[in-house]
Formats: C-alpha cells, structure tokens, sequence
C-alpha cells in the first residue's frame, strides 16, 4: 500500500491497532503527538522522507523490524516508547553526507542521541549502543547521501 495520508490516525489516539506492514510511506508521516494505546507494527515499512513520533506515547508494543528510514533517522522528540519496541533486522540507517551534511548533521545526532537515551533509559544495552554508534558516525559527513550499514 502507497502512503496517501493516513488520515485521522495522525494527531489522536488510536484505540484500536495500527498494523502498517509492508506500507510505503512515499511522503513525510506525521505522526506527533497522543497516544497509541493498542501494538503498532510498521514492519516492513518504507519512509521515504520524514517520520515525525515527536510527543508520541508509546503505551503498547511497537514493531519496526526490518523498517527502511531512506532519508533521515525518524523523530522520537519528546516521546515515550514502550518497552516492548523492536528494532530488530533494520540493517540500514540514514546517515547525512553530500553539500548539506554538516547542516543536516546537527538533526541527525541529536535524533538518534535521543533514541540512543530512549534504550538507555529501558536498559537495553544492545538498542543504546546501535544508536550510540549511529551518533558517532554522524560526526563525520561523508560527500554524497548514503545510508549506514550498522552490520558492517
């Protein structure tokens, strides 16, 4: 399924689930602010361009295994994530690189700084350290876009 606005799931609580497995989110997904109170699954998932959690809480187990963030690491700002939230076999990470990457590369650490926290403050060592080494390597910006492989 193609991403043409998930409608009135964005900006309220969803009471029921949210199952978007296998979704191609070829625009931004704005999914700030609320609650979700049932599991959520984006495995599979494709964002193409921005995801936005910020102010989200979490309040059931999330699924993003195997999840593909193309253009930059999503936006927890603010948000509480449940501590049943899977990361699992997401291989791939956005990193910024090109013309841009030193203006960009300001977001890029502090997004996933804040994720980095989000695991540590759960105490899931092998979560916080992934997103620790995403952080470093935002510190140096290549010269074109790419993508980390955090496997390598």
């Amino acid at each position: 399924p193609r991403s043409r606005g998930l409608g009135d799931v964005y900006k309220r609580q969803v009471k029921g689930k949210l199952i978007c497995v296998g979704f191609l989110f070829s625009g931004g997904a704005d999914f700030a602010g609320d609650a979700f109170h049932r599991p959520v699954t984006f495995e599979n998932a494709e964002f193409h361009q921005r995801v936005d959690f910020t102010d989200r809480q979490f309040k059931a187990p999330t699924d993003f295994a195997r999840c593909h963030f193309h253009s930059e690491p999503p936006r927890y700002f603010n948000a509480d994530l449940h501590e049943d939230t899977r990361w699992k076999g997401i291989e791939v990470w956005p990193v910024p690189t090109g013309e841009d990457a030193a203006d960009r590369a300001d977001y890029f650490i502090r997004s996933y700084e804040r994720l980095k926290l989000l695991m540590a403050g759960q105490n899931k060592v092998h979560d916080e350290l992934m997103f620790q080494q995403l952080e470093l390597r935002c510190w140096s910006a290549p010269t074109e876009w790419s993508v980390c492989n955090v496997s390598a």
